[in-house]
């Protein structure tokens, strides 16, 4: 039997009481979640996943985040979106105002400013670099040689791993920072080492060379998303890595 409009409604709003901690009365079929109901960045994938319990379904990540977008070559050319690519990103994310954006529509060190920033940053997690070296294309990287090179490559392998709270689900899936500059995460996380894919850099790390897993260049919003969970989680998670603080 189909599912009536009242009853989408219905599972909807419970969802976002449940996620955002706002009345019934409140979540309207005209609400928006950021200006009606005060809905921050850190809260969207806690309704994501509200949502695909209550209706049954797996939502892509990838509908949530223009990453795959700002990385594809028919998207971006000579470090601009193309028209193609503006038009994706409008599809992609219908809630975001990208008039200024399309005025200049420049990618910057693989991401660009489609949406507001809706929270500073809160913490930067580093790791130094322990060795760079070359492999083959073939040649694997990791346990259970879950990443194979396509090409000759340069791999970084730096110092952190799930054993200080790193989530093995980034394995072959997120992304690190060196000098600003994103580079992917190939082969698994192991308990105390990464691996980076420095191939595309300018000039190759050195050793000692700090990489950013999270901070202004990979934010805390995106690690959780290819996580797969919420940001409290991924900082609550954190251990064995010494921690320094600064005053607001």
């Amino acid at each position: 039997m189909a599912v009536t409009k009242d009853e989408v409604f219905k599972k909807v709003q419970t969802a976002l009481v449940d996620a955002l901690g706002v009345d019934d009365e409140e979540v309207t079929p005209g609400a928006t979640m950021v200006g009606d109901l005060g809905a921050e960045s850190i809260d969207f994938l806690d309704i994501v996943f509200k949502l695909e319990k209550a209706f049954g379904i797996e939502i892509p990540r990838k509908e949530l985040s223009p990453e795959d977008i700002l990385t594809n070559a028919d998207f971006v050319k000579d470090g601009k979106v193309t028209p193609a690519g503006i038009v994706e990103l409008k599809r992609r994310m219908p809630f975001v105002d990208f008039a200024k954006f399309e005025a200049n529509p420049q990618v910057r060190e693989g991401k660009a400013s489609t949406s507001p920033n809706l929270m500073q940053t809160v913490a930067v997690l580093t790791a130094k670099v322990l060795q760079v070296r070359r492999i083959d294309s073939g040649e694997s990287v990791g346990y259970a040689a879950t990443f194979r090179a396509k090409r000759p490559s340069m791999i970084a392998t730096i110092a952190l791993g799930y054993a200080d709270g790193i989530p093995r689900a980034l394995s072959n899936r997120g992304s690190a920072a060196i000098r600003g500059a994103r580079v992917p995460i190939v082969g698994r996380v192991s308990m105390d080492l990464m691996t980076l894919d420095v191939t595309d850099l300018a000039e190759l790390p050195q050793l000692g060379e700090e990489a950013e897993i999270m901070g202004d260049t990979v934010t805390l919003g995106e690690v959780a998303m290819g996580a797969g969970t919420n940001e409290y989680e991924i900082l609550t998670r954190l251990r064995r890595v010494p921690r320094a603080y600064e005053g607001a």
